[in-house]
This record gives C-alpha cells, structure tokens and sequence, in this order.
C-alpha cells in the first residue's frame, strides 16, 4: 500500500535526530512550515497510536530513512522477532532478536525498556503483528513496524549482514 508519510518525519524524534526537515536545513519557507505541521501531527497520532491502537506502519525506504538517522542512539532498538535460525542466517544489521515463537517471548518483552523507541520486524509481517499485539500489552508507547518485514527490505535492495 503507496504511504503519505513524509520521507524526512521521524515519529519518534531525539534530541540527536530532530523532529522537522527545516530544524536540518532540508526545507525553508511555506513548504517547511507546511512540513512541520504534518510531522507534528503524525508524531502526535502515532503516540496515541502507541497508547490506544495500531503502530506506525514504515515502508523500507522509510525504515531505512529512521535507521540512518536512529543508528547508534542508546534509545533506539532494532528489534527482529524472527526464530534464531532465521537470525542466524541472515538479518537487518544492527537488530537483537527475541523469538517471537518462544514460550518465553512475552517474558523477554516484559523485560525491554518501554521508553526506548523499537522498530519491530520479521519475515513477511505476520510475527510482527502478534509482537506488537503484545507490546501493546505490555505499555510499549514508541514502536514502529516494518511492515513486509525483511522479505520487502531485501526486494527494496537494502543490505543484511549474517
């Protein structure tokens, strides 16, 4: 599904990654003013999203986008639910495992910090969807999700390590 999502929004901004386009120099003018409207409120819609509904679903490009910028930060978490074969063989650089097929998957969620930022991933989506199910149980407020997982990551190009 096409997204209307703005490349340069991050819905989860850091102090170290900033929230508008034109904070970076990106836009100017009307068009960033216009930007930055956007971006609020589709921070602010996918915060009460993370409270009360669905997760913010990111395209590849736009989870490549958040991983360049949220790369290194202490409060950004790349989060692969997939099985440790799975991991082991090959996944998005970066990304901790929890397997969501483990009886102990909720147990090891419970244990994440909340207030970190996780952007969620699988195989196809469909783990996902059941990681975030329990997520949202469990009071996660700051999660986005790759939605195609990283069957679409690769189609898009983008790079695995092993």
């Amino acid at each position: 599904m096409p997204t209307t999502r703005n490349k340069r929004f991050d819905p989860f901004p850091s102090p170290l990654f900033p929230r508008f386009p034109q904070e970076t120099g990106a836009t100017s003018g009307a068009e960033g003013a216009g930007l930055a409207k956007h971006a609020e409120h589709l921070t602010d819609h996918a915060h009460a999203q993370g409270a009360a509904g669905e997760y913010p679903n990111l395209s590849s490009e736009e989870g490549r986008e958040v991983l360049g910028k949220r790369t290194g930060d202490p409060r950004f978490i790349l989060l692969d639910v997939r099985t440790p074969k799975e991991f082991r063989e090959e996944r998005i650089e970066g990304a901790v495992m929890v397997d969501y097929l483990s009886p102990a998957f909720r147990d090891e969620m419970a244990k994440l910090d909340r207030e970190k930022t996780y952007l969620v991933y699988c195989r196809t989506g469909n783990r996902t969807k059941g990681a975030l199910k329990a997520m949202r149980e469990l009071g996660f407020r700051n999660v986005l999700h790759l939605a195609g997982g990283i069957t679409k990551w690769k189609e898009a190009g983008f790079p695995t390590a092993r």
